[in-house]
């Protein structure tokens, strides 16, 4: 099975989390993962934030990113480029005010439709938004 892991189910492969074990069993599962290079940003962002509300100590944080840079070297992961595609197709689902879907969601949920991948979250108004565009979803959270 293809995945697309946006990275609200990309930290808890990293980072003990409630969703971590679904997220494992995911990436088990899984024939190919793809990622946006959005996700390595995001991903920084996410451990920063961690590291900052002392979620997680700076160092083991440190060795997280790491971690998550070494798998991105040895392509663990199909990295996706955003390109205008992307771009335009995610610009076009935000324009129709019909979900909560933001910015970098849309490119996300954009990203998993071109790479024709089930996306991966715990996030629910993304879940809510692939679902209602059609792109298939496999939600982690609780609803």
């Amino acid at each position: 099975m293809r995945l697309y892991f946006d990275t609200s189910a990309l930290v808890p492969l990293y980072v003990p989390e409630a969703a971590s074990s679904q997220a494992v069993q995911r990436l088990k599962d899984a024939t190919s993962v793809y990622l946006s290079w959005l996700a390595e940003v995001e991903f920084r962002s996410a451990l920063a934030l961690k590291a900052r509300t002392k979620a997680l100590e700076p160092e083991p944080a440190k060795r997280v990113l790491r971690t998550f840079q070494r798998h991105l070297e040895q392509r663990a992961y199909e990295l996706l480029p955003v390109d205008r595609w992307v771009f335009a197709l995610a610009s076009e689902w935000v324009e129709r005010f019909e979900t909560p879907l933001r910015s970098l969601n849309a490119l996300h949920l954009a990203h998993s439709h071109r790479a024709e991948c089930v996306l991966v979250t715990i996030d629910e108004a993304l879940a809510r938004s692939a679902e209602h565009f059609g792109v298939p979803c496999d939600f982690l959270g609780t609803p």
